[in-house]
């Protein structure tokens, strides 16, 4: 998710989001990334097998106060996994 409203972006001349990180981010969840003020994108990309769309589109739930998003949590080994404070933040 990219929390930035792009007409305030562009009204302070940031480029958010930016271009090539866009396009990265793109690449790299397959089109799975939603944009704040741009909501959920509904059409897969072509590249993006149906049951991963599925599951992405099931995990979003947008309402009038927001966009929320909940998925699993992915581990980059077990040693991260069982090695996580009581609070929950490293």
């Amino acid at each position: 998710m990219i929390p930035v409203e792009q007409k305030k972006a562009k009204q302070l001349e940031w480029e958010m989001p930016f271009g090539p990180l866009l396009k990265r981010l793109m690449e790299k969840t397959r089109g799975r990334v939603i944009l704040a003020d741009g909501g959920v994108p509904q059409i897969s990309p072509a590249e993006t097998p149906k049951l991963l769309w599925d599951e992405f589109l099931g995990r979003v739930k947008v309402s009038s106060s927001g966009i929320c998003f909940t998925g699993p949590c992915h581990w980059r080994s077990d040693h991260d996994r069982d090695h996580i404070p009581a609070h929950g933040v490293r």
